[in-house]
């Protein structure tokens, strides 16, 4: 593939990014460029991407897992993406399953498959068609394993009264429950492989149906994809290869990608902020495109105990919060002052501050009240309190 085209399927990669009270940024080749370009067979496409630390996708949280596993695995449902849907637009369309019926009390799924799915062509599945029974094992595994199995609701049982369909019944009814099934920890897996290898945490487990097969893996350096023949979505994926390459230093990265040596500089294809301005000035053919990230900075208290179970303590901590000062130190000035817990993007389903009663007045910034507020629940001086810093997924 040429340059030109290893370009168009980065937009269309860049599309599918969905993003929260922050603003991201991403490159994109020049403009007049994009609107003569087709899509067309072949090439490579070389991509900065993040090394996993297991390869089994419902025994982490870690994105890195979810990010490799999304291209040889798929999952019963997915959302839709492309320049024509929004952030917050989560419209599920059919992937591994074509169709899923609920019955009127919202207890009860039957998921019709789609037919002729085939595994990839080696052992230990060798190319078999994919069947209920592995929806079956996926499931249980996930509510038996997985950090995210509260995500699924309450299951009472699993039933497979055919090769092509599967029907899940819960306690009660739970909405999100069809929506998780297009989450990448909700992928579905062959027994075969944990019944050979005891569990999906090496790279040789990740044998799936998806658009990708993994080709090479390289630890510490690289893994390389290649184009699954037996994908079911004929014609698709356009790419013979993915080289998915384990670069950490954010310098590298750029450095790279501003040498053309590489086709997206990060695993979601972000730049910082910080880096904008340089990067328009070495290539002001490439325009910068910021999108909405559908994600919240948040605090988060124990409160079960003293003192935030007192409710004067916590209105006091948010009017101390400048929120304002927030956004212009913490996130350059690119982004929002979101109450939550709703992200600002899904704007549809957000109330503007100004409308959420009389909350809405803890949400100013008021120091002095704050202090008053401490004052009558016993701290007349003021708190120190202890805060644990999240640093991020890691191998659990």
């Amino acid at each position: 593939m040429d340059q030109g085209a290893a370009r168009l399927v980065e937009r269309r990669d860049l599309l599918k990014l969905v993003g929260g009270a922050a603003a991201a940024a991403t490159l994109l080749p020049p403009a007049a460029a994009i609107g003569h370009m087709r899509p067309r067979r072949g090439g490579s496409l070389k991509h900065i991407g993040v090394e996993p630390p297991t390869f089994d996708p419902q025994a982490t949280v870690a994105y890195q897992t979810q990010l490799m596993s999304s291209f040889v695995r798929r999952t019963l449902f997915k959302f839709v993406n492309g320049a024509s849907y929004g952030p917050s637009d989560f419209t599920l369309v059919p992937d591994l399953a074509t169709r899923a019926a609920v019955s009127k009390d919202g207890r009860v799924y039957t998921i019709t498959l789609r037919k002729g799915v085939r595994w990839e062509a080696r052992p230990p599945v060798n190319g078999r068609e994919l069947v209920a029974s592995d929806v079956k094992y996926s499931m249980e595994r996930a509510l038996r394993k997985s950090p995210y199995a509260h995500l699924l609701g309450r299951v009472e049982g699993i039933e497979t009264p055919d090769p092509h369909t599967v029907r899940v019944t819960l306690a009660e009814a739970f909405a999100p429950f069809l929506h998780n099934q297009a989450e990448p920890w909700s992928c579905i897996l062959p027994p075969e492989i944990e019944d050979r290898m005891g569990d999906f945490k090496s790279a040789e487990s990740l044998l799936g149906c998806g658009p990708f097969v993994l080709e090479r893996y390289e630890p510490g350096l690289k893994a390389v994809f290649a184009r699954n023949p037996r994908y079911y979505a004929k014609g698709l994926p356009y790419l013979d290869r993915v080289e998915w390459l384990f670069v950490h230093d954010r310098a590298t990265q750029l450095s790279l990608y501003r040498a053309g040596q590489v086709d997206v500089p990060f695993h979601d294809a972000r730049v910082p902020r910080a880096d904008v301005g340089s990067f328009k000035r070495s290539n002001p053919a490439y325009p910068v495109v910021v999108w909405d990230w559908l994600a919240n900075r948040t605090l988060a208290f124990r409160t079960d105990k003293a003192p935030w179970s007192d409710p004067r303590v916590r209105q006091a901590f948010s009017l101390a919060i400048d929120r304002k000062k927030w956004v212009a130190q913490h996130l350059e000035g690119q982004g929002w002052e979101d109450p939550g817990p709703v992200p600002a993007p899904m704007r549809e389903w957000k109330l503007p501050t100004r409308e959420l009663g009389d909350g809405a007045r803890w949400l100013q910034h008021d120091p002095a009240l704050a202090r008053k507020m401490l004052a009558a629940a016993g701290f007349p001086h003021g708190m120190r309190v202890k805060c644990t810093n999240w640093p991020g997924y890691g191998a659990d």
